[in-house]
Formats: C-alpha cells, sequence, structure tokens
C-alpha cells in the first residue's frame, strides 16, 4: 500500500477552528467514499490561542490517504465522486493552489498503540539539492535514527518518498516524515528539547537543508487495514 500525504492551506475567511471543523466533518464524509481509498488520517495541528502551537507550517489540511498502488490512486482522484462532490467541496474548504502532496511508502519502527488524547510529533524533512533519497533513507536508517522508545514515544512510524513517483508529477512537498506519538503535549515539548533531538538534526543535516515540524490530533476516518484493531 502507499501513502499519498496531502497538504494545504486553508481558504481566505476561514480560522483555524472552522477549517477544522469542516475537514473533520463534512469533507471527511465526501472524501472517504473516493473508490479504492483503503486508509484516511487527517492531521489537525494542535493550537493554543487558536493558533497553531508550534507556529505555521505553510498548511492546514495534512492528510494520509493510503491505496494499493499509484493506478488505484490516480482512479480515485479521476473519479467521478471526486470531481463533483468532493471537488466542490474542496473550494470552500482550502486555497487549492497551495495542494502539495507527497507520494510515500510508511514503516513503522516501534508501535504501542496510543489512546485518543496521544499527541503526534511529525517532522517534515526537506533534500539538500543534489542529495539524494538513498542519502536521506541511509541516514534515518542509521546516524539519524531516533530511539523512539528512550524519547518517551509510544510509536514510531516513518513516509519516505518513493523513488520516481514524482517523476511525471509535481516535486514532493517533502521527502520523508518523521512521526513520534506521545502521551500528552508537555512529553512532546520535552522531545524537542531533548539530546535526542539535537542529535537525529545534526545528523540528518548531512542531507536534509532543514525540517519543519507540526504537532497534531490525529483523526482516523478510515483504518487502514494494517491499522484495524
Amino acid at each position: 500500500m502507499i501513502t499519498r500525504l496531502g497538504t494545504a492551506p486553508r481558504a481566505r475567511g476561514l480560522d483555524y477552528r472552522a477549517f477544522q471543523e469542516h475537514w473533520s466533518g463534512e469533507h471527511a464524509d465526501l472524501a472517504r467514499e473516493l473508490p479504492g481509498l483503503r486508509g484516511y488520517v487527517q492531521n489537525h495541528a494542535l493550537l493554543r490561542d487558536g493558533v497553531p502551537l508550534l507556529g505555521y507550517v505553510g498548511f492546514d489540511a495534512c492528510s494520509e490517504t493510503g491505496f494499493d498502488d499509484l493506478d488505484a490512486m490516480d482512479a480515485a482522484f479521476a473519479s467521478q465522486h471526486y470531481r463533483s462532490s468532493v471537488t466542490d467541496d474542496e473550494h470552500l474548504l482550502i486555497d487549492r493552489s497551495g495542494f502539495r502532496l507527497g507520494l510515500m511508502q510508511s514503516r513503522t519502527l516501534y508501535d504501542v498503540e496510543p489512546d485518543a488524547s496521544a499527541v503526534k510529533l511529525m517532522t517534515f524533512w526537506h533534500l539538500h539539492p543534489g542529495a539524494t533519497l538513498r542519502e536521506l533513507e541511509e541516514l534515518l536508517d542509521g546516524p539519524g535514527q531516533v530511539d523512539a522508545r528512550a524519547a518517551g514515544a509510544l510509536r514510531h512510524r516513518q513516509m519516505i518518498e518513493i523513488p520516481g513517483a514524482h517523476a511525471s508529477r509535481a516535486p514532493a512537498v517533502c521527502n520523508a516524515v518523521d512521526i513520534l506519538w506521545f502521551a500528552d503535549q508537555a512529553t512532546a515539548h520535552a522531545f524537542l528539547h531533548s539530546e535526542h533531538a539535537h542529535v537525529m538534526a545534526y545528523e540528518m543535516a548531512a542531507a536534509c537543508r532543514g525540517a519543519t515540524r507540526m504537532m497534531a490530533r490525529e483523526i482516523t476516518i478510515l483504518a487502514a487495514p494494517d491499522r484495524e484493531q
């Protein structure tokens, strides 16, 4: 199964809370009916005083949708349902001119099922010009790897760009995403200032020009087969 990471800024005129309510409600009901959809997760930025806790990352929608393969994904977004009902609602919800995607392979490194109050820390890595996906993957497998359990994480997953998947498409929104779940916001914040995070940033700089981070609440709209209980 492949993961389509989709990001977009909210439509002008919507505040953060109004966007999140519409996205997890009416829009989710429409999008979950896409043909061939195997999994659908929304990542909602945690808010403090009405704004994202870690600052604005350039997008409000951050979805993970699963499909059997790229052909199944393309068929879903070429379907009449997407081109009519879903697209009509997108015009109310997001700025479509700012939409970006990443075609990813996902892997789970460590997994303890978190409860509904868990916090998801997402780190989006961007390659230096000239650096390769292979170099990025070697860093994630080796010196850039964080010991999730020692860092207090309940679950550790990564998404890495599928080589060649963007050859005939727009460039990927990012090249990899490192995802850690923590029991609460305080533990996630502590990780950001930990030695684990500093070592990871130092090692990943060999291939990446930097990272952006979002602290999020995950809403599962459709559980992927490998995550069903």
